[in-house]
This record gives structure tokens, sequence and C-alpha cells, in this order.
């Protein structure tokens, strides 16, 4: 059997193996045609075996090499991130919280590590859960160390979160648009609105997406404007001119700071609502007509200041952007099918906060257009995994680590001393003051993340010093600004996971760093002044 065998790897046909060295038409399937993983196999065990004189070793071993040596880190930033954690690690600066202080010296670590992309963001989310088990940072409700096992589940759950599923979702959303020309013909309707000067589109996509969020949450509407961008990136924009990143900024950026707009806009706003009902055992609320007259005035504000800021990093020489969409073909059942499941799909992510005892979180909402686009073959396995895995990831990491600064009471430390330190001052210095403690926080592990973990402690404050509505407001609309990081936002999140025709990702994290600082302070000087005088002229 094996000289059989032998026999005919010796004897295969040389024309086999020039065919098989021919590259593969790039032919399109059926949409709707059910080709598996076992397909491939079977098509791969049907083919003819090349004889080994024919594989030239010599071709491969360089490739190999070369990719061995082209490492992907940054060593001076690697070496402070870790000489910075042992100093913070064995320096005893919370000795009766123990488990506080080993999580203050892994944000520290994992800040210096995003801010720096030492090595990949994804790789730092996913190095997260092992200090935080093996180090003993996760408590139980009784304030004590959790078992490595039991610590080990809660922590690796946090990567299939439902805020994970909520962004699986939007991405799986914006590949079907893409992949059926419907965002190139969203792209034309809006381009035929916006003309074509560079500056005038900026503007028009900023207001769309500052606009749609007040109605159809910040989630929605950064799905829509994403799928409006893409064509216009990809297809109209020189490759590397600066104006690619410009708008990609300005469409995370106004959709993050459109958040504040409304109680529907974004979660932590609903969170506040929330917060602020149970604190004054609902003697308190707050209306939605209130909310958006602190805050739409501010986002408004802001909104401008980020688009000239965004025109002052990224200075381009274009002065003419055509779209290039050749004739579309006329659209089938096929389209109808994504439109309906995405229309579907966004409208109960706007109703969710009213339905949520029904259907649940947003996150399960959003596995309806994977379950309908994969199901029915409208996606394939290779648009699946062409999906934002490494943003995911990056994603689940912001929140195991959300979880561990929770969990080990670090962020209840810091905002009790905070209100210890405060404590005698006008309530002016006092917003300011948690104010910037939320728009580190909110960068560091996301906005929403954030408005869970320290609202509570803020709300408290607020309603010993008799000013429960404005501390937790303001400080909510705050946590909307803090757009320094990636994984700040859904919004920046998605900006960053949009790559080019090669693979390669437009925005780094440094793009955020340089926009979203000087975003964060003209936030924090515009709600500091605008939202702060509306707010105390409403008596709150």
């Amino acid at each position: 059997m094996s000289v059989k065998l032998l026999s005919d790897i010796s004897s295969s046909p040389s024309s086999s193996s020039s065919e098989n060295d021919k590259e593969p038409k790039n032919e399109e399937t059926p949409l709707l045609e059910n080709s598996t993983d076992l397909e491939e196999d079977e098509n791969k065990e049907n083919a003819p075996v090349r004889s080994m004189s024919e594989i030239n070793l010599n071709s491969i071993k360089p490739k190999v090499v070369d990719e061995q040596q082209k490492l992907k880190v940054k060593p001076i930033p690697l070496a402070v991130a870790v000489v910075v954690f042992l100093i913070l690690y064995f320096i005893p600066i919370m000795k009766k919280e123990p488990a506080a202080h080993k999580c203050l010296a892994i944000l520290i670590f994992v800040t210096i590590m995003w801010a720096s992309e030492a090595i990949p963001l994804f790789v730092t989310s996913l190095f997260i859960p092992i200090p935080l088990v093996w180090f003993g940072v996760i408590l139980d409700s009784d304030g004590k160390v959790e078992e490595p096992l039991t610590s080990s589940r809660l922590v690796a759950g946090k990567f299939f979160d439902p805020v994970v599923l909520l962004f699986l979702g939007g991405f799986t959303i914006a590949q079907a648009l893409h992949k059926y020309e419907l965002s190139e013909r969203l792209a034309a309707f809006v381009l035929k609105k916006a003309g074509t000067n560079p500056k005038r589109i900026l503007a028009y996509v900023m207001f769309l997406g500052w606009f749609l969020s007040c109605w159809i949450s910040n989630v929605a509407s950064t799905v829509v404007c994403t799928s409006v961008l893409l064509p216009i990136i990809r297809n109209s924009i020189p490759h590397g001119d600066n104006f690619q990143k410009a708008i990609l900024i300005g469409n995370a950026f106004s959709n993050a700071i459109a958040g504040m707009n409304t109680l529907i806009a974004s979660p932590q706003n609903a969170i506040a609502l929330k917060v602020v009902q149970e604190v004054s055992k609902h003697k308190t609320s707050i209306g939605f007509l209130n909310w958006m007259g602190v805050a739409v005035p501010s986002s408004f504000l802001i909104c401008v200041a980020i688009y000239f800021i965004i025109l002052f990093m990224y200075p381009t020489k274009l002065k003419k952007i055509d779209l290039k969409i050749t004739k579309l073909p006329k659209m089938d059942y096929r389209h109808y099918i994504i439109l309906g499941t995405t229309i579907v799909t966004v409208l109960l992510m706007c109703v969710n906060s009213y339905i949520d005892k029904y259907v649940g979180d947003i996150g399960i909402t959003a596995l309806i257009p994977i379950v309908v686009f994969f199901g029915l073959g409208l996606l394939s396995n290779q648009d699946f995994g062409k999906l934002s895995w490494t943003v995911l990831l990056l994603i689940g990491g912001g929140l195991a680590l959300g979880y561990g600064v929770q969990s080990s009471k670090l962020l209840r430390l810091i905002a009790d001393g905070i209100g210890d330190g405060v404590e005698g001052q006008s309530i002016w210095v006092i917003c300011l003051a948690f104010m910037v403690f939320a728009a580190v926080i909110g960068s560091l592990i996301s906005s929403t993340v954030c408005a869970v973990i320290i609202l509570p402690v803020i709300a408290a404050v607020g309603l010993k010093y008799n000013h429960l509505v404005l501390l937790t407001v303001l400080v909510t609309v705050m946590t909307s600004g803090s757009t320094s990081l990636p994984i700040s936002s859904f919004p920046n999140s998605v900006s960053y996971a949009i790559q080019d025709h090669n693979g390669e990702q437009y925005l780094e994290t440094k793009d955020f760093l340089k926009n979203g600082l000087p975003v964060s302070f003209v936030s924090l000087f515009v709600i500091m002044s605008v939202g702060f005088g509306i707010c105390y002229g409403m008596g709150w």
C-alpha cells in the first residue's frame, strides 16, 4: 500500500502541478450557495499531489526568516511600562487594600502599553486577564480574594460580553452593506447633498452623525455613518491622503460626543437617569427635554471645535472629491433582506431601553444580523474571518480591566478620596474634580463601563451637597467627551477597525491621542462653563 502511494506521488503529471501554481480566478460565487469548509476540504483532498522535486524549499526558507525578523515590539515603551509596574507593585501605596493596590499597578501598566502601542493593542488586551487572576485582584461580595477558577471564568467571560456582541453585530451589518454595495448607494445619496468640497463633506458627515445620535443612539448612528464613509475613503480619496484620517476621526468623535445629546443617545445616559432615581428614592428624575437643554448646546459647541481641530491636524491638498461609483446593478431580494434586517435591528436598538425586560441586553439584539446574513449565506465564512476580531479582543480586554477595577474597589477608593479632598469646596470645584476623574477613567475603560462604576458614588456625593442632578448629569456628559483612545467609545472602536484594501488600518492610537486630548480639554471647558451654567440656572 505504501509502495502504491509513493508511485502515485512520483507519477503525478507535471501539468497538474502547473495548474496548481496558477492563481485562482477571483470569481463571484452565488451568494446564497451553501459553500462550507467541508466542501473546501474535499476539493483539497481531490487535488493532485505535487512531487517533492517540484517544491522549491529554498524559496520558502527566506520568507519564514523574514517574518520572524519583523518583530512588532517597541522595546523602550515596553521597558518603561514594566519598570513603572514593578515600582507601583512593590511600593505599599494602599496597605489596607492589597487588591486595589495591585489593580492600580496593572491599570497604569496597561495604559502605557495601549498609549504607546509597545505591542499590538489586542495582545495587551489578551494579557489583562493573566495578572487579574494570578495576582488576586478579583474580590467576591464579601471582599475576599476570589478563587482562581471562579475569577478566571468571570474575567474571561468579558471577552464575550453583550457589549462585544454589539460590536460584532455592527461589524456584520457594515460588512453586508459594503459587500452588496448598499453603502455605495447611501454614500452617493449623501454626496449629492454635501457636494464635492472636502471640508463641506467632513462637516456634513459630522453633522449627520451628531443629528442621528439624538434619536437612534450613537451605536446605530455610527453603523449608518460608517456605511456612508467606506466608499468615500476607499474609492474617492487618494491612498495616504490626510483626509482619510480626518473623515474617520470626524465620524468617531461626532458620534461619540453626540452620545450626550439625549437620554437614549448612549447607555451611560440611561444609567445616569436610573442612578438619580434610585439614590433619591424616586423623588427626583430628569426630563427628556431638560437633559437636551443641557447637553445639546454643549455637544454642538464641542463638535464645532472638533471640526476645526481636525482640519488643523490633518491638512489636505484635495480640492474636490468625486465618488467613483460605476452604474450599480438593480437591487434584488438579497439587498432587501439586508436592508430589512438592518432596519429592524437598528429600530430594536433604539427602543431597547424600553423593552429590555422582554428582549434582554442590546448585545443580544445585535445577534440578529449575524444569524440572518451568515445563516442565509449572504455572507460567507471568508466574510466572517474579515470581521475586525482584533478590535473585538481590544474591547473585551477593556471590559475585563473595568471589571477588575470595579471588583478590587480601586475606583471607589479613588472617588471617595476625591470626595474627601474637595469637602467644603464649592459645587463648581467638586464638579470639576469629578469630571476630570471621569474623563481619565472613561478614556481607559470606555465611557459606558466608567458610568456603571462611578455614577453611584458621584450621585451619593451630589445628594450630600444637594446637587444630585447637576453633578450626575455633568459627569455623565463628560464621559462622552472622553475620546483619547480607540477603546474609549463604540464610535472610536468602529473607526479604528476600518481597514484599506490591503488589510491595513487607517488610524493608529496616536491619532486618537493627539486629537482626543485637546477634545477632552475642550469638552471639559464647555461643559464646566455652558453646561454648568444651564444646570445651575435650572435649579439643579
